[in-house]
């Protein structure tokens, strides 16, 4: 199995590995939108195509958007939009596509009872569970990425998940 993960925001995370190989990750900035979404989709559209043709994934996921109160219209329709985009490149290149929620890929991460109620805390503790683990993302945004991938390596990899984990085995 071949999984591409994507943190969606305007700085886009990204993780992808086959099966039980260490990680390649990193991050993409899109450009403003400033009102226009055309451009800002299109760039994205442009680098999950290199991505699809760099690494030919099996699987997709994306992180499930999030609402804070810091959320504008622009904010809410530019990151809205990103998911059916992404869904859009793997049917054209046949890939399966899927939506990870938060909640649960940290949950699994960090651990039930470890995942802080701050945002911000919530960022600095995956960051350092992923040095913790041997990676070193360059931003919350590439951490988020390498979480939403191992969960889904838990989910669809026999064996994968850590024990303790037993909910999360044979999941699909």
């Amino acid at each position: 199995m071949r999984i591409l993960t994507y943190d969606l925001a305007r700085t886009v995370g990204w993780a992808f590995a086959d099966a039980r190989a260490d990680p390649e990750y990193g991050t993409f900035t899109l450009p403003r939108t400033e009102g226009r979404y055309g451009p800002y989709l299109r760039r994205f559209g442009e680098i999950a195509y290199k991505h699809v043709d760099a690494f030919k994934p099996t699987l997709i996921v994306y992180e499930s958007p999030i609402l804070t109160r810091r959320s504008t219209i622009d904010i809410l329709r530019a990151l809205y939009c990103l998911g059916p985009r992404l869904e859009e490149v793997a049917d054209i290149c046949g890939i399966e596509c899927t939506e990870g929620e938060l909640g649960p890929v940290r949950t699994h991460f960090l651990g039930a009872g470890n995942c802080p109620t701050n945002t911000d805390d919530i960022k600095a503790a995956i960051v350092a569970e992923c040095r913790r683990r041997g990676w070193r993302p360059q931003d919350h945004n590439a951490a988020d990425a390498l979480a939403l991938l191992d969960y889904v390596r838990a989910c669809r990899i026999p064996g994968w998940a850590n024990q303790g984990l037993t909910l999360l085995q044979g999941a699909t």
